[in-house]
């Protein structure tokens, strides 16, 4: 659930993440609450990255089987949007529909080499 979510907090605001590549996370059940939270500390280390000249440009991103439903994946799609680095996106069995879709589909457009979803 979230609560497995919060163990990633510390690393993911740290300067050791501005250079983080991939972010494989499977089979969470981090769910919406989670899924924002992740969001929310992506966007806060993409903005200390871009402080410190070296933004963050994670590659590859899975979150498989976390329960995201639209919200979480809306939240998602902000940060993916914002990075515009993205090459590989894997986020399968979330129940993401039309409104997490439309916002996911925005942010990917913002990726100019994404070639795998």
């Amino acid at each position: 659930g979230p609560v497995g979510m919060e163990g990633l907090i510390t690393f993911l605001k740290s300067p050791s993440c501005f250079t983080l590549q991939e972010l494989r996370l499977n089979n969470t059940g981090c769910g919406v609450t989670g899924g924002k939270l992740l969001a929310k500390v992506l966007k806060e280390c993409y903005h200390r990255s871009l402080q410190a000249n070296h933004p963050l440009a994670l590659k590859v991103f899975v979150l498989g089987r976390s329960r995201q439903e639209n919200e979480g994946a809306t939240a998602l799609a902000e940060v993916f949007g914002l990075m515009g680095s993205l090459q590989e996106v894997v986020m399968p069995q979330n129940g993401i529909y039309y409104e997490g879709l439309t916002a996911l589909a925005d942010a990917f457009s913002k990726n100019p080499d994404l070639r795998i979803l």
